[in-house]
C-alpha cells in the first residue's frame, strides 16, 4: 500500500518486514530475495529464494529463475542449471530470459556446445539483440567451431547490430581461423569505436603478430601497456614481438616482467633465454634454458637453444 512505502525508506526495507511479520508467506521470500540480488546481496537472496521453495505452492518458475541467477551470479554455475532447467520445464513467464541465462552458466562449466542450442532459442524466442548473437558466437568459439562463430558474428553485423565487441570478438576468431589479415581490419573497426581499450589495442597486436609484422605488434602491445600497465599478457607478448623484431634488450626487459606473473612457465624461461642470447648474454641465456629444461624435460627447443649458448660461451672465452 502507499502506507507502507511511505512507512519504509525502500521495497528492500519493506519486504524484510513481510517475511518477519509472515514468514511462511512464500511471495514474500521470493520478494526480498529479489530486493536482496537486486542489491548483489547474493548469499542472502539465495537462502530467501531456498525458503520460498519449500513453503511454495506456486511460482515455482519464478523462483527457479531466481535462484538460478543469484547461483549463477554468485560464481555458482553448475549449482544454478538444474534450477533453469526446472524453470523450463514449468514454462516460465520470460522462456528467453531462461535460455539465455542457462546457456550462459553452461558455458561457465565449459559445456559450450550444450549452450548453444539455447542461446539459439533465446534469439529465436526474441527479441534479438546483439549481445545475444555474441554471445552464441562466442559459445561457438568456446566449442572449437570458429568458423560457425565467425559466421555468427557476420551475420549480427549485417542485421545491423553495431558494437566494439563484436568487431573485436569477430577479428580474434579470423586469427584462429588463420586468416590475420581480415583479423586486422575487423579489429581496426573496432579500435574506431573503443580507441581507449587496452583490450583491443592488445588483440591488434596479436594479429599483427599472426601476420608476422612484428614492429606494428609491437606499437600496438606498448599501447595497451601504456593503457592499462597492469594488463597480465601484455608483457609476454610484447617480450616476444621485440625478440622477433630485433630488439633483444627491451624483450628481456619485457620477458623478466612476464616471468614474475608466471614464474613456472617454460615457454617463458626459453623465450628469455633466446632473448639474452641475442643480447650477448650467454651465460644468464644458459640459466634460462636450464630452468625450463627443468619444468619441461622434454622441450626440443630449450635443448637445442641451451647448446647453443653453451656454445657462444665457449666461443666468448676464446
Amino acid at each position: 500500500s502507499i502506507y507502507r512505502l511511505t512507512y519504509f525508506k525502500d521495497a528492500l526495507e519493506l519486504w524484510q518486514d513481510a517475511v518477519a511479520r509472515q514468514p511462511y508467506n512464500h511471495v514474500a521470500h521470493i520478494n526480498y530475495g529479489v530486493e536482496l540480488l537486486n542489491r548483489k546481496q547474493l548469499e542472502q537472496a539465495i537462502e530467501q529464494f531456498e525458503q520460498a521453495l519449500q513453503l511454495a505452492h506456486k511460482d515455482f518458475a519464478k523462483i527457479h529463475m531466481e535462484l538460478g541467477t543469484a547461483l549463477s551470479l554468485s560464481g555458482r554455475s553448475q549449482d544454478a542449471i538444474p534450477h533453469f532447467e526446472e524453470a523450463l520445464q514449468l514454462v516460465p513467464e520470460e522462456p528467453a530470459k531462461v535460455h539465455q541465462f542457462l546457456a550462459i552458466s553452461l558455458v561457465n562449466v565449459g559445456r559450450a556446445e550444450d549452450a548453444i542450442s539455447h542461446f539459439q532459442q533465446a534469439i529465436d524466442i526474441g527479441p534479438d539483440s546483439g549481445e545475444l548473437r555474441r554471445k552464441l558466437a562466442l559459445a561457438y568459439a568456446a566449442a572449437g567451431r570458429d568458423k560457425e562463430a565467425i559466421s555468427c558474428f557476420e551475420s549480427a553485423l549485417r542485421a545491423g547490430f553495431d558494437s566494439a565487441e563484436l568487431y573485436n570478438d569477430l577479428g580474434m576468431a579470423l586469427v584462429r581461423d588463420g586468416r590475420p589479415a581480415d583479423a586486422i581490419v575487423e579489429l581496426q573497426h573496432a579500435l574506431r569505436r573503443r580507441p581507449d581499450s587496452a583490450q583491443v589495442h592488445y588483440n591488434l597486436g596479436v594479429a599483427w603478430t599472426a601476420a608476422d609484422q612484428s614492429q606494428r605488434a609491437v606499437a600496438e602491445f606498448q599501447q595497451a601497456l601504456r593503457m592499462q600497465p597492469d594488463y597480465p599478457a601484455v608483457h609476454k607478448s610484447l617480450g616476444l614481438a621485440l625478440v622477433r623484431a630485433n630488439q633483444a634488450g627491451a624483450a628481456v626487459t619485457h620477458l623478466e616482467q612476464a616471468l614474475r606473473q608466471e614464474p613456472d612457465s617454460a615457454e617463458l624461461h626459453y623465450n628469455l633465454g633466446v632473448a639474452l642470447v641475442a643480447a650477448d648474454r650467454a651465460g644468464d641465456a644458459i640459466i634460462e634454458f636450464d630452468r625450463a629444461l627443468r619444468l619441461q624435460p622434454d622441450y626440443p627447443a630449450a635443448k637445442t637453444g641451451l647448446a647453443q649458448a653453451l656454445d657462444a660461451q665457449q666461443h666468448s672465452k676464446k
